[in-house]
């Protein structure tokens, strides 16, 4: 319990180090993934490299947006716990994604943080599919958003998550099909 505490307390000062040497960049990169963000946008920001905390964190006036590789085996393996059909496996994870959003099951509102009736939106792009949970609460405010982007090619998962909506999730430089 302790250790866990010193490693957020860590983790806090690290992000917080570096919000002001991110803050006036419009391209920000995190893994293979590009974002293309307009300028004065992003008002601060940080990253970390310390397994499991290896992450992109970028907010700015109304939104903030975290990358992070690691948040879907977790989400997706408290899933499998109550539904044994859910499977983690890499190879599985673009069928099970579309199964379960098509389902829009308890399961799905787990991972995507969504209500009952919320939308879960699958967009196709050349080397990825982005699975994504956005939009405003009953409140009009942006609730908290999730979406899952999985490479086709390698199966890999990045997890984002925050408060953004779908405008932002275009910034991320994805090719057309």
């Amino acid at each position: 319990m302790k250790n866990s505490i010193l490693k957020s307390i860590f983790l806090v000062s690290f992000l917080l180090l570096l919000i002001p040497s991110s803050a006036y960049s419009s391209e920000y990169v995190y893994k293979a993934l590009t974002l293309d963000i307009p300028d004065c946008e992003v008002t601060g920001g940080g990253i970390a490299n310390l397994p499991p905390y290896d992450s992109l964190l970028l907010s700015g006036k109304d939104w903030h947006m975290g990358f992070v590789d690691s948040g879907f085996m977790r989400h997706c393996r408290l899933i499998s716990e109550i539904d044994s059909t859910v499977s983690c496996e890499r190879q599985d994870r673009i069928q099970m994604l579309d199964q379960l959003i098509k389902e829009n099951s308890p399961a799905t509102q787990i991972l995507f943080l969504s209500l009952p009736d919320d939308n879960i939106k699958r967009q196709e792009f050349k080397d990825y599919i982005l699975y994504s949970s956005t939009g405003l609460n009953k409140h009009g405010l942006n609730k908290q958003s999730m979406a899952i982007l999985v490479d086709k090619r390698t199966k890999k998962t990045t997890e984002i998550s925050g408060r953004f909506s779908d405008s932002q999730l275009k910034w991320l430089r994805l090719k057309p099909l």
